[in-house]
C-alpha cells in the first residue's frame, strides 16, 4: 500500500471520520473516561500514541518538533484525575467545523490561527516564500491554494486601481467636501507635528501650511493617478508582447521598480498616518533632518515588546519599518487582517485615514504579489528600466521645490471655508495659475506628458533590441534629459498656449473634471430590485449637498440584490462582482468604512466607483419604481469603452 499523501481532502476526510464517530459513541466516550483513574487515563492515551511516545508537558522537546505542533495533547494535561480536559479537546475537535477551529479554541482562547501566528513570530524561515500564500475561507475551501493569476487578472485589477485613484484625484477637483476633509487629514498628520528628541513640534499650524496642504493633495492625488494610469497601458504593451522575450524583459524590469515605487509611496503615506494617530507615542522626528523636503520621523522603539501588550500596534508598527521584500510585507498584512477579522473592534483604535491607509497598502501590495505570481518579475535595478521612475522622480522634485511659495490663505483660512459656496473652485483655479506660472504648463499635463513619452520610448527600446542595435548601453532605458531650467518652462508655455482648454483629465477646473468622462448613450439595462435596495441608492447618487448616511450592510445587501458577488480581499478592502450575464464586467474594489456606516465624503467617492465602473445614473429620474411596492426597476448605463 502506498504512502498516504496528507491532502486538504484527506484532512477534511479524518474531520468528518471523527465527527461520526464522536456522534455515535461520545456519550459513551464520555462515561468511560470519567470512571478511570490516573493510571488507566495515562495507559489510555498512550495507547493511542505512536508507539507510547507522548509529551510530558507542553514545552517538553525530548520528542523533537512535536511540542510545536500538538502542544495540547501532553500527559501533564491530559491525565489528571476529575479533568475533563480531554474530553473538552475531543468535542472541540469532532463538534466545530474547520474554520471555527481555526478562528477560535476550546471555551472561547486562541484557536490554531493565533497558535501558528506565534510560532511563525519565532520562527526562521526554512524555504522561501516568495509569492506564497494561503488563506481559508470558508469549509469548502479550507487548506485549498489559490489557482495562477493571468496577465489578464492582473489587467483587470490595475485599471480598477487606476479607475479607483483616478476618481479620488477629480472628487479632490470637483466636491469640496471630499476635498475638506483630505485637506484636513493631510494637515494635522504632517511630520513636522511629530515631537522630536526633546518634545519640540514644529509651528506647523499657521495658515501658510494650509495652503501647502492642499498643494501636497492634489499634487499626490494626480501622482498617484498617473503612475497606475502607466502601470496599466505598459500591461497592456506586454500583453501584446508577451511571446516577444527581449521585449518582455525590458517592460518586466521597468514595472519590478516601478512597483517598487509606487510601494514606498503608499508606504510613506501609511507611516504618516500611524505616526500622529495610534502610534503616535512610539515616533519622534529627527531635529533638522529632512528626506526629499520632509521631515525625518523615526521609531523609538521595537515593534516586539507590544507582542503581546497590543498585538494590533505591533503588527501596524511592523507595517512602518522600511519596506524590504513583498513576502514579508505580504506577511505582517495577513497577521493584521487576521486579527481585524477576529477582534473587528480594535479597528477602532485606529484612526479613519489609519484604516483607509492600510487598506491602500494591502491593494498596492496584493497587486504587486499578483503579478509576481503571474510573471517572473526581476529584482528592482537602479540601473537598468528606470525610464519612468527617472522621469518621475525629476518631475516630482521639480514640483515640490515650488510649494513652499504657494499662498492660497485668501481662501483658505479656516479650512473650513472651502465649503463654502464657490470657494474651492476659486482655491483650485488660484493653484492653478500658480503652476502654470511656475513650470510654464498646468499640473495634469505635467505628468501626462512622461506617460505618453516613456511609453513610447519603452517601445522603441523594445524594437532596437529585436532588431539587435549594436550597442545599447544602460542609457537606453533612461530618459534622455531634456532642456533644463528656463528654457523647459518656456517650451511648456508655448505648448500651453497652443493646447485646447482642459485638454488634461487632471485639470484643476471644476467644469472640466466634470465632464471629462465621455457618455454612452446605448440603451440600459433594466433590473427589478428591492424597495430597501432603491433606498439605498437613492442616496448614494442624491444630489443634495446633505445626504444621510446608510449602513455598509445595507450597501452589502443592495449589491447581493444586483446579483454581486463579494469577496473578501485584505482588511476592509473587499471586491465586488458583477453577475456574469451583466454588460459590464468589470469588478469593484471598494474599502469597508472605519464605523460601518457610509457618509459624508464616501458617500461621493462610492457614487462615484459605481457610475465609472458600471456607468450608473447619478439623474434619479432615470430610475422608475413600480406600481407594485414590491419591486423597483432602475436603468444602468455602460460605459464607453
Amino acid at each position: 500500500m502506498g504512502e498516504i499523501s496528507v491532502t486538504p481532502a484527506f484532512v477534511k476526510e479524518l474531520y468528518h471520520d471523527l465527527a461520526w464517530k464522536y456522534q455515535s459513541h461520545g456519550t459513551k466516550i464520555e462515561q468511560k473516561w470519567r470512571s478511570f483513574d490516573q493510571n488507566q487515563r495515562e495507559k489510555a492515551v498512550k495507547a493511542g500514541a505512536a508507539e507510547g511516545a507522548l509529551l510530558a508537558d507542553p514545552t517538553d522537546r525530548t520528542l523533537g518538533n512535536m511540542y510545536k505542533l500538538i502542544p495540547e495533547w501532553n500527559l501533564q494535561a491530559l491525565i489528571q484525575p476529575e479533568s475533563d480536559y480531554l474530553l473538552d479537546q475531543l468535542k472541540h475537535r469532532a463538534t466545530n467545523s474547520l474554520r471555527d477551529q481555526y478562528q477560535s479554541g476550546v471555551h472561547g482562547t486562541a484557536g490554531d490561527r493565533v497558535f501558528v501566528l506565534e510560532n511563525i513570530d519565532h520562527l526562521g524561515r526554512t524555504r522561501s516564500t516568495r509569492g506564497g500564500f494561503m488563506l481559508f475561507i470558508n469549509d469548502a475551501e479550507y487548506g485549498e491554494s489559490f489557482v495562477k493569476v493571468s496577465l489578464q487578472d492582473v489587467l483587470a485589477l490595475a485599471l480598477d486601481q487606476k479607475n479607483n485613484l483616478e476618481d479620488y484625484s477629480s472628487l479632490c477637483r470637483t466636491e469640496p467636501v471630499f476635498l475638506s476633509h483630505a485637506v484636513n487629514n493631510w494637515f494635522f498628520s504632517q511630520p513636522g507635528l511629530v515631537p522630536d528628541e526633546r518634545g519640540r513640534v514644529m509651528p506647523l499650524v499657521t495658515d501658510k501650511y494650509i495652503s501647502l496642504s492642499i498643494f501636497e493633495v492634489i499634487h499626490d492625488s494626480v501622482i498617484g493617478a498617473a503612475i497606475w494610469d502607466y502601470v496599466y497601458r505598459l500591461l497592456q504593451v506586454l500583453s501584446q508582447k508577451i511571446n516577444d522575450r527581449h521585449c518582455r524583459a525590458i517592460i518586466l524590469q521597468e514595472m519590478a521598480n516601478i512597483c517598487h515605487f509606487e510601494r514606498c509611496r503608499v508606504h510613506k503615506l501609511f507611516k504618516r498616518f500611524v505616526q500622529m494617530g495610534s502610534g503616535s507615542k512610539y515616533f519622534k522626528r529627527v531635529s533638522g533632518v529632512y528626506d526629499d523636503d520632509c521631515a525625518r520621523v523615526t521609531m523609538k522603539i521595537k515593534p516586539d515588546v507590544l507582542t503581546r501588550k497590543n498585538p494590533q500596534l505591533h503588527y501596524v508598527l511592523r507595517l512602518c519599518q522600511s519596506p524590504k521584500d513583498v513576502a514579508s510585507v505580504v506577511d505582517w498584512i495577513k497577521k493584521l487582517d487576521c486579527f481585524h477579522q477576529t477582534y473587528a473592534t480594535e479597528t477602532t483604535r485606529m484612526l479613519e485615514r489609519e484604516v483607509d491607509a492600510f487598506g491602500n497598502l494591502a491593494v498596492t501590495t496584493g497587486f504587486i504579489q499578483n503579478l509576481m505570481n503571474s510573471l517572473p518579475l526581476p529584482p528592482i535595478n537602479p540601473r537598468k528600466g528606470q525610464i519612468y521612475v527617472s522621469r518621475l522622480k525629476k518631475l516630482r522634485s521639480e514640483i515640490d521645490s515650488i510649494k513652499a511659495e504657494v499662498d492660497l490663505s485668501e481662501f483658505v483660512v479656516p479650512i473650513g471655508n472651502l465649503l463654502e459656496p464657490g470657494v474651492a473652485d476659486a482655491v483650485l483655479a488660484a493653484l492653478s495659475r500658480f503652476i502654470v506660472d511656475k513650470t510654464g504648463t498646468e499640473l495634469g499635463i505635467l505628468y501626462q506628458g512622461p506617460n505618453e513619452d516613456c511609453l513610447s520610448r519603452t517601445e522603441n527600446h523594445c524594437h532596437q533590441q529585436n532588431a539587435n542595435v549594436a550597442t545599447i548601453t544602460d542609457s537606453n532605458s533612461h530618459i534622455i534629459d531634456g532642456p533644463s531650467g528656463a528654457k523647459q518652462v518656456q517650451e511648456r508655455r508655448h505648448k500651453h498656449r497652443t493646447r485646447p482648454a482642459h485638454s488634461s483629465m487632471h485639470s484643476m477646473f471644476p467644469a472640466a473634471a466634470i465632464t471629462a468622462t465621455l457618455e454612452d448613450n446605448r440603451a440600459s439595462p433594466v433590473f427589478k430590485v428591492k424597495p430597501e435596495t432603491f433606498n439605498v441608492f437613492s442616496v448614494l447618487f442624491a444630489r443634495s449637498q446633505s445626504r444621510r448616511s446608510i449602513s455598509w450592510t445595507a450597501f452589502e445587501a443592495a449589491m447581493t440584490d444586483l446579483n454581486f458577488s463579494i469577496t473578501p480581499k485584505w482588511g476592509s478592502v473587499l471586491t465586488f462582482y458583477p453577475p456574469q450575464d451583466s454588460s459590464v464586467q468589470r469588478s469593484l474594489t471598494l474599502h469597508r468604512p472605519h464605523n460601518s456606516h457610509i457618509e459624508g465624503f464616501r458617500l461621493l467617492f462610492i457614487a462615484k466607483r459605481l457610475k465609472r465602473t458600471f456607468g450608473w445614473e447619478e439623474n434619479l429620474s432615470r430610475w422608475l419604481e413600480s406600481s407594485n411596492t414590491e419591486d423597483v426597476y432602475f436603468f444602468t448605463k455602460v460605459p464607453a469603452q
